[in-house]
């Protein structure tokens, strides 16, 4: 991409940006994406889906593991350079360990389904890949209605 910034986000480089949402087919997950995935749509350009199963609709925690990682093969063949992964709690704990396993590492990996990667524990040997993932924060646009990201220079608008 033609986006060597100098260590420092220019917005020219969101066009180069390929946004992929693994979409967990659950209550939580469907509210939080599928509008969010639409108005990336209209942003940066039409965005990758890869939706799997609710975990309670699959037989086992071994068969919700090979959904994301197909999930997450499918958002690595396609280019995606920030993967929002659109999960409950568990598939925000499987997914690193899943990008880990099959070489993907996007620009950026956004985990929904946690709010803070410190709160409880998590999984896998030294949680290493952990340090490589955003989570959200709450947050609401009357607390700084016209605050610009630090490091993007983006606004909520």
């Amino acid at each position: 991409s033609g986006c060597s910034c100098g260590g420092r986000f220019d917005s020219s480089c969101s066009e180069s940006l390929r946004f992929g949402f693994l979409i967990e087919q659950d209550d939580f997950p469907l509210a939080a994406c599928s509008e969010e995935a639409l108005r990336y749509d209209v942003a940066i350009g039409e965005p990758v889906k890869a939706e799997i199963p609710a975990r309670r609709d699959v037989a086992s925690t071994a068969e919700h593991r090979r959904n994301i990682r197909d999930a997450l093969e499918k958002l690595k063949e396609e280019g995606v350079s920030v993967a929002v992964i659109c999960t409950y709690e568990l598939g925000a704990d499987l997914a690193p360990g899943e990008m880990e396993a099959i070489g993907f590492s996007p620009l950026a990996a956004i985990l929904l389904g946690r709010y803070n990667l410190l709160e409880g524990t998590l999984p896998g040997d030294g949680q290493w890949q952990y340090e490589y993932f955003l989570t959200t924060q709450r947050w609401h646009r009357a607390l700084s209605p016209d605050r610009r990201g630090t490091f993007s220079n983006w606004t909520i608008e």
